[in-house]
C-alpha cells in the first residue's frame, strides 16, 4: 500500500514473492504515473529510478521491466551493480548515496530499496545491518535527491524476517 509524506514523497512498502512481481511493477508505476501527471501538466515523463539488490530476483525483474518502458535505471548490488556497495555496512552505505548524489545531482524520480537477505542466512546482524539499516540509510541519503523531483517515490521490499523468521530463538535452530 502507499502513502505520501509531509513532503510529497510517496511511500510504497511490498511484501511478497517473485511470482507476484507483475502486481507490485504495476501498483508502483500507476502510482508514479500518477504522481507525475499530477506535477507535470497531465502528461508522463520517463524518470530515472534507483534500484538496490536488482542484480537478482525480485530486483531485476523490477529493473527489466522500467528499463522496458524508457526509464533510467541504476543497480547498487553488492556484485554486478552499476554501484558496487555492501549495504549492510555503513560505508558501503555512504558510498552509494555519494555515487547516486554524483550521478544524478538533479534528482531521483525512484528509490527502490529491495536489497535483503532472508532469516534462513542464520545471521542475525547481517540481517538487520542490510535488511533495515540498509534500507533505512539509502533512502534518507537520497530524500533529498527524491525532493528535487516533485512527486517521488520511495519503495521498499521486505521479506520473511517480518514474518518472525529472524526471531534470536529461532536462528540456527534446527
Amino acid at each position: 500500500s502507499g502513502h505520501r509524506s509531509a513532503s510529497g514523497i510517496l511511500i510504497f512498502s511490498y511484501f511478497g514473492y517473485l511470482k507476484e512481481v507483475s502486481f507490485y511493477y504495476n501498483e508502483l508505476i500507476k502510482q508514479m504515473q500518477q504522481t507525475k501527471k499530477s506535477n507535470q501538466g497531465g502528461y508522463t515523463i520517463m524518470g530515472v529510478y534507483a534500484i538496490t539488490g536488482a542484480s537478482s530476483g525480485i530486483g531485476a525483474k523490477t529493473k527489466e521491466l522500467l528499463l522496458q518502458k524508457g526509464h533510467e535505471v541504476i543497480n547498487i548490488d553488492l556484485k554486478d551493480g552499476d554501484i558496487c556497495a555492501n549495504l549492510a555496512t555503513p560505508e558501503g552505505r555512504q558510498t552509494a548515496v555519494d555515487k547516486l548524489h554524483e550521478l544524478h545531482p538533479e534528482g531521483l524520480d525512484g528509490m527502490i530499496c529491495n536489497a535483503g537477505v532472508s532469516g534462513a542466512c542464520g545471521n542475525l546482524e547481517l540481517i538487520i545491518s542490510l535488511n533495515y539499516f540498509g534500507t533505512v540509510a539509502v533512502a534518507k541519503g537520497v530524500y533529498d535527491l527524491l525532493q528535487k523531483k516533485h512527486g517521488s517515490c520511495v519503495v521498499t521490499v521486505s521479506n520473511t524476517i517480518s514474518q518472525g523468521a529472524g526471531r534470536k530463538d529461532k536462528i540456527g535452530r534446527a
